[in-house]
């Protein structure tokens, strides 16, 4: 489900976009505060995943553009390389 965010909640709510920091905690904070934020926008059972994707493809074992290469990124080894993080979001209300 589409859930659009502006610019300044995105750097509000997103670590990642306000710090310029690409770390998995970084990452998980802003699922988390993005899942509070449905919340306080009544989707009371929201969840919120992560994918990313590393153009061109990391060399190492992981697959590209999963949840898990959000796990596994290395901020060391992102030199030249373009990181896109989605978060998916699934909105579900008290009473749906």
């Amino acid at each position: 489900m589409d859930f659009k965010l502006g610019e300044k909640a995105a750097r509000e709510l997103l670590p990642v976009k306000r710090e310029g920091n690409i770390d998995q905690s970084a990452i998980v904070e802003g699922a988390r505060r993005l899942r509070n934020r449905l919340q306080e926008d009544g989707y009371f059972f929201a969840e919120v995943t992560t994918v990313c994707s590393v153009t061109p493809a990391p060399a190492n074992s992981f697959e590209n553009g999963k949840r898990e290469t959000c796990e596994n990124l290395n901020p060391d080894e992102l030199r030249g390389h373009t990181v896109d993080i989605t978060y998916q979001v699934e909105r579900v209300a008290a009473f749906d």
